[in-house]
């Protein structure tokens, strides 16, 4: 009934509670910490304690409210805390003397993000990965289920340099709830910021210590610098430059002699000088092919050529392993960026094998050779036969003391080992057809004395 009462009374002194957390008979009441902190499912727990002696100490909270009974402290304590909505409890105490005491604990709950993401919002040149000089480059930065949002600082990166820092304290509402924030960066591309960028974000909270923070992957951008090729051929007579449009329009014309190329960059500071060849097939007329191998590149030059090749009217994949039956002609085309090209009709074989298919028994007639095993491969394997480990010419007649276990070896040139196979062969005789037809012979004699109308 106490209890009750002690319940009752509080309850309705507790609409002067903030009045009363100013009155000297308060001030011996605290909270530790006085701010709680603590992130999205870890436990929460704070103290409250008094100086004086309570009949009543309690937690006003609609998670994990607690009272007790003449002590001087008491413990709030919840597991997994992810209460966002929860931003404050209370801690009471009823003094003997009827004097009701209040304190509020503030409470933040926080979560670092789940991750941060770096994007460009602007566009490449066409098939490429680059940016060309002088575009204004917008990249944005992604900071993925964070809270409180408004505590987000995000550090832009250029490289290892700090460029620029951007917060959320007005950008955002005051959410205790997960949230997704994004802001932007514009760079105005030159040859000096190719590089690596990223972003970091940091909840910058009271009571945290060191900050958390999460960083993006490094995004690299690639500057393309402006430039210009030019082709140099001087004559007897004058010194005549033709210039190409663009870094792409590599043009020769058919009556110079001497191909210079210069490639200069906008800014002055790089310029590399060196001789147009090519392009030029350096195989062979006839090649020889590994089978499961690709055809080779086949052509020099500079600038490096592309290469191409074909058989019949029908375009073959380089990269593409050969098998046995694509040997033949061949024509391989060399074309560079200056737009001159070379071709050259090539003739490839494609080596293969040893390869054996033999019965484990073979069978041979009396007085013929060693033959009923298949043998295959380019070039044409070098074929061995032993018996009793002693070499075995297999042209050579059989008789029936041949009989027996045979090993064979095949080998070739463009193989690293050779192909063993064991093979049982049986020598039939010859005599024992001679005696079957000498047999029926007597038999019929016979029959025809014992049955002469036959």
């Amino acid at each position: 009934m106490l209890l009750c009462a002690y319940s009752i009374t509080f309850s309705l002194l507790l609409l002067s509670s903030e009045a009363q957390d100013d009155q000297e008979s308060c001030k011996s009441v605290t909270i530790d910490p006085p701010h709680l902190v603590v992130r999205y499912g870890d436990l929460a727990q704070a103290n409250c304690s008094t100086a004086g002696h309570p009949g009543m100490i309690g937690w006003e909270t609609p998670v994990g409210a607690v009272t007790d009974m003449n002590k001087a402290s008491l413990l709030w304590s919840v597991d997994n805390f992810t209460h966002w909505s929860l931003t404050n409890i209370m801690c009471y105490t009823l003094q003997e003397a009827d004097t009701q005491c209040a304190k509020t604990l503030p409470i933040t709950l926080y979560k670092p993000p789940d991750s941060v993401s770096i994007r460009s919002l602007s566009t490449t040149v066409e098939g490429t990965e680059l940016y060309e000089e002088g575009t204004h480059v917008h990249l944005e930065c992604t900071v993925w289920d964070v809270a409180p949002a408004r505590r987000v600082r995000v550090t832009w990166y250029a490289g290892a340099q700090k460029v620029q820092d951007v917060t959320f304290l007005t950008a955002v509402n005051d959410s205790q709830s997960l949230q997704n924030v994004s802001t932007t960066m514009q760079v105005i591309l030159s040859r000096e910021q190719h590089g690596t960028y990223r972003c970091e974000a940091t909840l910058e909270l009271e009571g945290l210590q060191p900050y958390p923070s999460v960083s993006s992957e490094p995004y690299q951008i690639a500057v393309m610098c402006m430039s210009l090729h030019i082709y140099i051929h001087t004559d007897t007579q004058t010194d005549r430059h033709t210039h190409a449009r663009t870094h792409h329009e590599l043009r020769a014309s058919p009556d110079r002699e001497e191909y210079v190329l210069s490639h200069l960059l906008v800014y002055g500071t790089d310029i590399q000088r060196q001789t147009l060849d090519g392009p030029e097939i350096n195989c062979p007329k006839k090649i020889q092919v590994k089978e499961n191998e690709k055809l080779p590149s086949c052509a020099v030059g500079n600038p490096p050529p592309k290469v191409f090749w074909t058989r019949g009217n029908n375009m073959v994949i380089q990269e593409e392993p050969l098998s046995r039956n694509q040997g033949g002609l061949y024509t391989v085309l060399a074309k560079n960026d200056a737009g001159r090209t070379a071709n050259q009709t090539v003739d490839v074989e494609v080596l293969f094998g040893p390869e054996v298919a033999c019965p484990k028994e073979l069978q041979v007639t009396e007085g013929e050779t060693l033959t009923g095993c298949t043998i295959k491969g380019n070039p044409t394997p070098v074929v061995n036969w032993y018996k009793d480990k002693l070499i075995f010419d297999p042209k050579r007649t059989l008789s029936k003391a041949d009989s027996g276990n045979y090993s064979l070896v095949a080998d070739s040139t463009n193989s690293s080992h050779g192909v063993y196979h064991t093979v049982y062969v049986v020598i039939i005789s010859r005599g024992n057809d001679i005696s079957i037809s000498s047999s029926c012979v007597l038999l019929m004699v016979l029959l025809c004395h014992v049955f002469p109308w036959l």
